[in-house]
């Protein structure tokens, strides 16, 4: 049975995301999950390669034991995926030691250095990013995705996703666009979130250039497919449907509270009515699903 295991392995970061999806940020290093508590973990669930391992954070690179950690992992031969800002990773060794032990680093970017440095609330950690982005994609262009949160920021800006992948000659293995979520931080921080229509017109618009230029895959999720526009439905709606089976199994939860893990239910109701998009937009709002177009954007995945 395919599982996904998702671990929040600290609450510390290096960065302050006026929007931080991390509900226990605040948290300090008690809330830690150490490498004894993984070799329990492995113990009692029986990891193994079909399974599929997310580390967050906080930002999981401060962890003093995350290479270790990896490590442990590693040995089950599951599928690892580590979600980091990419700070740290400009250190080449350390993101050598990384790239060699994991199958996906995500990296987000939040526009431009101005919008991205505003969004972190930490001048210079754009400068930081991209010299981590630079090195993944040195040492292993094919384990690299960037991650774009749409924000107003990032929408009043007119970043253009396809134009900073080109004038920049990155290339990674995938690019993931998003919506931003109502969290407690970003309540705290008075933050004005875009509407679904803002999002899905910001959205149209970058896969609108990125489908046709953008030779990797296109992640989508926490968009509404109904705001996009009338073409690019039609377009998606045409596309071969791939579901893989693993998307209905279970998802288990663990951070420094739930050391043994909590099982994550997903509600997988919802329906609109009239709409032929229906059954796959509902996945990828109501459950850890991602809308994927394929490199040569000729089929959906539902991942």
């Amino acid at each position: 049975m395919f599982r996904i295991l998702y671990f929040n392995i600290n609450f510390v970061c290096n960065n302050s995301c006026i929007f931080c999806f991390s509900h226990n940020t605040f948290f300090d290093n008690s809330y830690l999950i150490h490498k004894n508590d993984i070799i329990e973990i492995l113990m009692k669930y029986k990891v193994s390669s079909n399974d599929r391992i997310i580390i967050n954070g906080g930002e999981p690179t401060l962890h003093p034991e995350l290479l270790e950690i990896i490590r442990l992992f590693h040995k089950t031969g599951a599928e690892i995926i580590v979600y980091t800002n990419g700070r740290k990773l400009k250190d080449v060794d350390y993101c050598c030691k990384l790239v060699r032990m994991v199958n996906r680093i995500v990296v987000p970017v939040h526009g431009e250095e101005s919008v991205h440095d505003n969004i972190t609330q930490k001048k210079g950690s754009f400068i930081d990013t991209i010299c981590g982005i630079k090195n993944i994609l040195m040492l292993n262009s094919s384990k690299l995705e960037l991650k774009f949160i749409v924000t107003k920021n990032m929408i009043c800006s007119d970043f253009s996703i396809n134009n900073f992948l080109f004038c920049n000659h990155y290339e990674p293995s995938s690019v993931a666009l998003t919506g931003v979520v109502p969290t407690a931080v970003s309540q705290l921080n008075n933050v004005s979130l875009p509407s679904p229509d803002e999002l899905g017109k910001y959205v149209s618009c970058q896969l609108d250039e990125l489908i046709f230029k953008y030779n990797g895959s296109i992640k989508l999720f926490d968009c509404e497919l109904c705001r996009l526009t009338h073409e690019l439905r039609e377009y998606i709606d045409k596309l071969p449907l791939e579901v893989d089976n693993h998307i209905y199994y279970n998802y288990y939860y663990f951070d420094g509270k739930y050391r043994s893990g909590k099982l994550i239910r997903y509600n997988d109701d919802r329906k609109c009515e009239n709409c032929n998009l229906t059954n796959i937009c509902r996945r990828i709002s109501d459950a850890c699903i991602v809308l994927e177009l394929c490199h040569d954007a000729k089929k959906i995945v539902l991942e």
